[in-house]
């Protein structure tokens, strides 16, 4: 066997991880009342009202600290306003989770493309009232996942990405569209 072949064979494949937003609200989700004064990120509008604007508690503020804190332009607003994260270009510094006073900036494995954008934890009539894609805790996606791969835990789904097969199965039962199929190829 050649050297070349040798080196080739020890390549061991690396599983590459990204930031996922876990919130899809953006202008879904309902506001409690607009700030009267310039905020300038997250953490401001927080330290202004600890509870913030939003009345879903969990959900993305809107003002960019996580635009902000990436060194890599990996982070833009998508059509609904909220921060989505550019995988090409994301080399997993975790600087954009570090800056988001709500934690909703999680590592998945890139090669994991089904994601339930929300992490809402109010029951789901609450979590209705407070965004048009919050999810509700319906569990249709875990009664429908050929692999046990999601469930819902503390009133959100969550996926194990060791267990889901990226079937898609999910994004097509999800009455609230929230789980999305980063790949586009499956379409709720």
């Amino acid at each position: 066997m050649s050297e070349k072949a040798v080196k080739k064979k020890r390549r061991v494949k690396v599983p590459r991880y990204v930031a996922t937003v876990y919130c899809n609200g953006g202008k879904n989700a309902k506001k409690k009342y607009e700030y009267e004064e310039e905020v300038l990120n997250c953490q401001q509008a927080l330290e202004i009202d600890p509870e913030g604007n939003l009345e879903c508690s969990y959900g993305c503020l809107g003002f960019e600290s996580c635009i902000q804190a990436c060194k890599f332009d990996a982070i833009h607003k998508n059509e609904n306003g909220v921060p989505e994260v550019d995988e090409e270009k994301c080399i997993h510094c975790k600087l954009c989770i570090k800056a988001c006073p709500r934690d909703l900036i999680k590592t998945r494995m890139a090669d994991q493309t089904m994601m339930p954008l929300c992490s809402n934890q109010d029951k789901g009539a609450l979590a209705r009232k407070e965004c048009d894609v919050s999810c509700i805790a319906c569990r249709m996606c875990e009664k429908n996942c050929p692999a046990d791969a999601i469930h819902v835990i503390d009133n959100y789904a969550v996926i194990d990405d060791d267990t889901c097969l990226v079937c898609g199965k999910c994004v097509t039962v999800c009455p609230r569209k929230l789980i999305k199929d980063e790949n586009g190829i499956i379409y709720a």
